[in-house]
Parts: C-alpha cells; sequence; structure tokens
C-alpha cells in the first residue's frame, strides 16, 4: 500500500517533464545560444534576427560575382531590395557600395550583416551602440542577451518567445530602426520606426508618446519637419 503511494507520484512526476517539453515546444537538440543553449533550437527565421549565430548561405546559386552582376541578378529575383538600394546612400555614393561589401562575394558563402560588419565603415555609430551596454539593461545593445538568459525564455511556450526575440534582436542587427536595403537615417529618426517594437502591452510606450504635449505636436506638425 505505501509503495503505491510512493510510485504514483513518482510516475506522474516523470511523465510531466515529456508533457512539459511538449507544451512549450521546445526542442532539446539545440543549438541555441545564451545560458540555455541545449534547451532550445532556434527557428529558421533566427537566422535573419540573429545573423551572426544562425545564418546560413543559400546553396541554390554557385559561383563569385561582383557587385553590378549581383544588381542583374536581383532586379529579376528580388526588384524590391534593387528599388530600395538605388535609392540608398550607399547606391548613390561617388563610389557605390555594392552588395559583396556586406553580404560577401561568394554566394555559398554569404552572409547577413551584423552591427560587427556594419561598423567595418560606421565606425562611429557601431562605437556609441556599443557604449549603451555601460549603462545596463534596458538598452538595445543588451537587448539579445538579456532575451536568452532569461529563465523564461525555455519556460514559455516557444512562439511566445519567439515574438519576442523578433524586437531583442535590434542587438543583433542594424535594420530594425532603418529597414534594409534602403537603411535611410531619417527614417529612423521618425516615432514610427520607434514604435515597431515599444508598443503593445509589455511596454505601451507608443500610447504614452502620442497621448503626449510631444506626441501631439508630432502629430500636428511632423510632415513637415526636415528629417
Amino acid at each position: 500500500m505505501r509503495a503505491r503511494y510512493i510510485l504514483i507520484p513518482l510516475l506522474v512526476a516523470l511523465a510531466a517533464i515529456p508533457i512539459g517539453y511538449a507544451y512549450v515546444g521546445w526542442s532539446q537538440s539545440g543549438p541555441g545560444i545564451g545560458r540555455y543553449a541545449q534547451d532550445w533550437e532556434p527557428e529558421p527565421v533566427q537566422g535573419y534576427w540573429d545573423p551572426a549565430a544562425f545564418y546560413t548561405a543559400p546553396q541554390t546559386v554557385a559561383g563569385v560575382f561582383e557587385g553590378k552582376q549581383c544588381v542583374t541578378c536581383h532586379e529579376a529575383a528580388t526588384p524590391a531590395i534593387v528599388v530600395d538600394w538605388r535609392a540608398s546612400r550607399h547606391a548613390q555614393a561617388e563610389t557605390p557600395i555594392f552588395c559583396p561589401a556586406c553580404h560577401g562575394e561568394d554566394h555559398q558563402r554569404l552572409h547577413l550583416p551584423d552591427p560587427a560588419v556594419c561598423g567595418n565603415c560606421h565606425a562611429t555609430q557601431h562605437g556609441e551602440f556599443l557604449d549603451e551596454a555601460r549603462y545596463g539593461f534596458p538598452s538595445h545593445v543588451l537587448a539579445m542577451v538579456r532575451a536568452v538568459e532569461a529563465p523564461h525564455f525555455v519556460d514559455k511556450p516557444k512562439a511566445e518567445v519567439q515574438s519576442c526575440v523578433q524586437c531583442h534582436s535590434v542587438a543583433t542587427k542594424c535594420d530594425s530602426c532603418h529597414t534594409r536595403h534602403r537603411f535611410s537615417a531619417a527614417e529612423a529618426r521618425r516615432p514610427e520606426a520607434c514604435i515597431t517594437c515599444h508598443s503593445g502591452p509589455p511596454h505601451p510606450d507608443d500610447t504614452t508618446y502620442f497621448a503626449s504635449a510631444h506626441g501631439r505636436i508630432y502629430l500636428e506638425e511632423g510632415a513637415g519637419w526636415d528629417w
């Protein structure tokens, strides 16, 4: 009789472990990053959110290409990207900055640029970005570390925390505020760029801002400002 009282709770506890992992939707196969790297497996989209850690170059095209060749091909394959690039300061510079400068020349070894890659040219901006770390969190540069080091990153359902990483990726790529491939500094200065992440129930900063005197002035006059 006593053995039954011990055995039944033990079996329930053992069954709860795989059921719990199934509920939160995480795979133990890894390899993630952070303190709980072995307890979660990244989704493919995380290659775009944290390219240095997870991006894998497509193997569908082989060869080493010059910038003008990239543009010629992508005018057909991804025309909107080329339109944005042509409108950017990269394309309009005296010496245009073509695709290989950021992505590499070997198509099967392409990489998505992370802040370190952008910092090769934008050293001042990259230095200011890294300097945020001395103030601790919350800060843009520590956002991804804060996400993957938190216990709830593996405790909660995968779909829920993946939506968090979409904004926390501001630490691991530079197109959160000025979107690719135009990379417009004017776009990044506008409040709408900020409220892409600073909105919603966890941090309704957009509601607070647009209800403030500053927000009201922006709504009334912002369209005519020199961004």
